[in-house]
């Protein structure tokens, strides 16, 4: 009995070292995920004169995820892929002061009515071209209207590890088509972001 036994061990002990290794030979290999979330603040130029829809100047806004405590370390301490999980933009309550010198509209709530679309890319930091795209909020979207104050764009399931690991670090580019607003926005992008860990 106890050599069967031993014998069945041996075979089981086989097996799970033939699929370790089976493990450790695949390329990008993720067996866990952790989520991390980064804000950043940002203002939207504003003016007295309203050209109807145009496409507002791109706003570049610096990405330090790769810098977060934890984002590469732990018990794998790789990052396998990193895809955007949510991407919102709220105005913050600084955008609506009277005594600040960005509120041109005597107390007037500031909203996004001014917006008609937006597009969200990252690229490595210091590059030229539009960027891959990973998130946006089409025309007509329903959230738009007078009274809006926070906007959830649609998130693409882009694998985005190599730009956020750059050399020179990532960057998301806002690029607005709408109106230009009354006066300066001061908005607010929360970020949250799934890593994947495991091999690579």
């Amino acid at each position: 009995m106890s050599h069967k036994f031993a014998v069945t061990h041996l075979k089981m002990s086989a097996v799970v070292a033939l699929a370790v290794s089976a493990l450790m030979a695949c390329s990008d290999t993720t067996v866990a995920t952790r989520s991390f979330e980064e804000s950043r603040e940002f203002q939207i130029p504003g003016g007295p004169l309203n050209f109807g829809i145009v496409e507002l100047p791109t706003i570049p806004i610096e990405i330090n995820l790769a810098d977060q405590p934890g984002y590469s370390d732990g018990d794998f301490d790789f990052v396998t892929s990193v895809r955007v999980r949510e991407l919102e933009f709220e105005i913050t309550p600084e955008s609506n002061v009277p005594a600040n010198a960005l509120d041109q509209e005597d107390g007037n709530l500031d909203s996004f009515e001014f917006v008609s679309s937006l597009r969200l890319a990252l690229r490595e930091a210091g590059t030229a071209g539009d960027g891959v795209l990973v998130a946006d909020l089409p025309i007509n979207d329903p959230q738009i209207a007078s009274n809006t104050t926070a906007l959830s764009m649609n998130v693409r399931d882009t694998d985005i590890r190599d730009i956020i690991e750059a050399q020179n670090g990532a960057e998301l580019l806002v690029t607005i088509a709408g109106s230009v607003p009354p006066d300066f926005v001061q908005v607010k992008a929360n970020m949250r972001f799934r890593v994947g860990i495991g091999f690579r």
